[in-house]
């Protein structure tokens, strides 16, 4: 492999994981934002009428959705056996098959990974804050409601 291939392999494999960092921060940020809109939730739900309960329900279980993508996002996937995955090393017992496996290039195999990992985290981030979006809403109505009842 060339020097210019393995610089750009490089440069693709640190885009990778920054962009798995990123993934990481937005989802953390979700859920500080989820926590702050049930203790919202929580402050007025003592005043809330009637009518308000059925938006709030669908609020909370936005929520509850929003929380449990976000935490899915950085929960960490120990499921693969790729050549390029950590679990392929943990997996190898013995030093001459390690000393073998590091003789080939895995970054393609590694980059293939940290990609496919970083696509399905952003896809999570995207349909998390979707559904922040969505009990944000919801409970704005619902305090209107409480509000003109």
């Amino acid at each position: 492999m060339n020097a210019e291939i393995s610089a750009r392999l490089d440069a693709a494999l640190a885009t990778a994981v920054a962009q798995q960092g990123r993934a990481d921060s937005k989802a953390a940020t979700l859920l500080t934002l989820d926590s702050i809109l049930v203790a919202g939730f929580s402050a007025m739900a003592g005043q809330m009428p009637t009518a308000a309960w059925p938006v709030a329900a669908a609020a909370v279980a936005a929520l509850i959705v929003s929380a449990t993508l976000a935490i899915l996002v950085i929960r960490p996937n120990l499921g693969g056996t790729d050549r390029g995955s950590f679990i392929h090393w943990s997996l190898i017992d013995t030093d001459e098959v390690l000393v073998e496996s590091l003789r080939e290039d895995h970054r393609p195999a590694h980059l293939r990974v940290m990609a496919r990992i970083t696509l399905k985290k952003m896809q999570l981030v995207r349909r998390s804050g979707l559904a922040s979006l969505l009990a944000l809403g919801l409970l704005a109505v619902a305090a209107l409601v409480t509000v003109l009842v």
